[in-house]
């Protein structure tokens, strides 16, 4: 799976839905060229390492015309931009945005995320 670059990272959420833990990371040095400004990680229970991520990274200036951030999907198969906008700046609006998108991917209907931190 292409796994972002992650240098160091600074846990700012930690969600817990079904039977999946979430973690958003904020802080982070990249070492893959990307600049991520979050980073949600779910790790399935029992699990070590995380299955599925979801990004918000500042695009390159010629794809900026519908936002500066992209939301990416990156799953073991590969990886997709699937929105872009500049509120995923923002903490609140991509952590919501991403546990929308990853309770839809991982089927987890409409439990709502219990917050951890």
């Amino acid at each position: 799976m292409e796994r972002p670059g992650i240098g160091t990272a600074i846990p700012r959420r930690r969600y817990k839905v079904g039977g999946f833990t979430f973690v958003v990371l904020g802080d982070i040095e990249s070492r893959d060229g990307r600049e991520y400004r979050w980073i949600l990680a779910a790790v399935v229970d029992g699990q070590s390492q995380p299955g599925m991520y979801i990004t918000a990274e500042r695009l390159p200036a010629a794809e900026r015309a519908r936002g500066a951030y992209g939301l990416r999907l990156i799953l073991p198969g590969g990886s997709e931009v699937l929105d872009r906008s500049d509120a995923y700046r923002d903490l609140e609006a991509f952590t919501a945005a991403a546990l929308n998108l990853a309770r839809t991917v991982l089927n987890l209907g409409d439990e709502e995320p219990r917050r951890l931190l």
